[in-house]
């Protein structure tokens, strides 16, 4: 989708898939900022939208938005051309393939826990039982971590062919490391294996990943709402007395439309035949109807609720006073608070940051201590595990923008976010 606001600002919408962090955020505008054809590129990690301001001296082309998608695809990240219909449905696809992904998940957390108490409560055990239940659990715990831990590979996967790292990079190693290690353990016979512990990650992993995608889901729907109000087709009068339905993209000022009761208002303008009560509640909040008769303003997206209006237009699809709101919207989408813009740039810093003390965490227990690679080696799962910025990277845009969202419902539109 792409628009020309009354100030000719060039802006194209496209929507990406892949996002999961603060740190693919850096990525993507990074390598847009190279383009010197663009003027300033957005990411919106909630709406998993891309806003591309072209220079004014260019004109959007479907060149020059191939050159968009090409570059995304290059770091792994798949880009299309924004529609509200692409976003719902790839929103809701989401969200069910994270459910089943946790459903597994849950699956054999539960019923791999019911063998490991046995194995780690201590009781006498023949090596026999033990070695049995150990291949159990594998049985359980390695095709669900597979299926589970997809969105997590799959992200971490495009991250490193592109040469990148994100978030799911160290929770991949984590599941993938234990699950390994565990098997080869139970190769060996060992006393211990760690099924339990790979199921039970990915299972509250999942669970927070899919509520924050129900949130993000929620928050696009509540943001594009006001998409609902534009009309699609107009009713034209012409000068002989006929009437035309046409749509709406069609109508230029100064042509005369004409609005029966209970019809919406397709372009801005000004009433020159009829009286009736207008429904303003989109552009002022009040509930209660206000008069239109000859003379008085209108504006698309408002009511017509009890009379035939004759109106001549002013502004048309792109111009209008919703299509202003609808703008200023989405740049409260797009815009950063103070604490978002921190918790992207430590989590820009955390990614190599916990790759590193992992490493260091295992050479540091393995050379120093006498306590072997498997213990070295679950110190290093560990550290994997709990620096993971994962709650910095994603609560403090799902608070904004849910924040945002609460307001809007109250009639309280917030541009920019401060403090």
């Amino acid at each position: 989708m792409e628009n020309t606001s009354p100030d000719m600002v060039k802006i194209a919408h496209f929507a990406v898939e892949g996002l999961h962090c603060p740190k693919c955020i850096r990525e993507i505008e990074g390598i847009l900022e190279e383009n010197n054809n663009i003027k300033n590129a957005r990411v919106n990690l909630s709406t998993q939208r891309l806003a591309v301001q072209w220079k004014d001296d260019i004109d959007i082309t479907s060149s020059l938005s191939d050159d968009i998608i090409t570059a995304l695809d290059k770091i792994g990240f798949k880009a299309f051309p924004f529609k509200n219909t692409n976003t719902e449905v790839e929103g809701q696809k989401s969200a069910l393939i994270l459910l089943r992904a946790m459903a597994v998940s849950g699956f054999a957390a539960a019923n791999v826990m019911l063998l490991s108490v046995a194995v780690w409560s201590g009781v006498d055990m023949n090596e026999t039982t033990r070695s049995l239940m150990h291949w159990v659990s594998a049985l359980i715990v390695l095709p669900a971590a597979t299926y589970a831990g997809r969105p997590f590979y799959i992200s971490a996967w495009r991250a490193v062919k592109a040469g990148r790292l994100n978030m799911d990079v160290p929770i991949s190693l984590a599941v993938i490391l234990t699950c390994a290690m565990s098997l080869f353990q139970t190769y060996l016979q060992s006393d211990h294996t760690y099924y339990d512990a790979a199921a039970m990650l990915l299972f509250f992993l999942l669970i927070g990943r899919y509520l924050d995608q129900k949130m993000r889901n929620h928050a696009r729907g509540v943001a594009h709402n006001l998409m609902s109000y534009r009309v699609t087709n107009a009713t034209l009068l012409h000068d002989d007395g006929t009437i035309e339905e046409i749509a709406v993209e069609m109508l230029v000022p100064g042509q005369i439309i004409q609005v029966i009761p209970g019809g919406r208002i397709p372009a801005d303008g000004t009433v020159i035949k009829g009286v009736s009560d207008m429904d303003i509640s989109l552009v002022t909040g009040e509930t209660m109807p206000v008069k239109a008769e000859i003379g008085s303003q209108v504006f698309a997206g408002t009511i017509n609720i009890n009379g035939t209006l004759n109106i001549e237009i002013t502004s048309t699809t792109g111009n209008t006073l919703l299509d202003e709101i609808i703008t200023l919207m989405e740049t409260a989408e797009q815009g950063r608070a103070k604490y978002v813009k921190l918790a992207d740039r430590a989590s820009h810093i955390y990614a190599p940051l916990v790759h590193l003390l992992s490493a260091a965490t295992f050479i540091g227990w393995f050379i120093l201590s006498d306590v072997g690679w498997e213990l070295s080696l679950i110190n290093a799962i560990s550290v994997l595990i709990i620096t993971c910025p994962c709650a910095l990277g994603l609560a403090v845009p799902v608070v904004q923008v849910m924040a945002s969202s609460r307001l809007f419902k109250s009639g309280v539109l917030v541009r920019r976010q401060t403090g």
